[in-house]
């Protein structure tokens, strides 16, 4: 790393996401059958964690 010490940065990020498959063209059963929970009234959820990192040698090519 040409003498200069390797630096590596990691970030992460957490988020939930929620949605609600429904066909107005479909009665409630049918939906309820066919999107099953996705389908529950108050919508289905899902979370993510996002990561990313970020490695250099040394802080030069930094910008604070």
């Amino acid at each position: 790393a040409n003498g200069r010490p390797v630096v590596t940065v990691t970030r992460v990020a957490s988020f939930s996401a929620a949605h609600r498959l429904h066909s107005i063209h479909l009665s409630a059963e049918e939906n309820a059958s066919l999107f099953g929970k996705c389908n529950w009234p108050n919508g289905h959820g899902h979370n993510y964690t996002v990561e990313r990192l970020r490695c250099c040698n040394g802080f030069a090519s930094w910008t604070i």
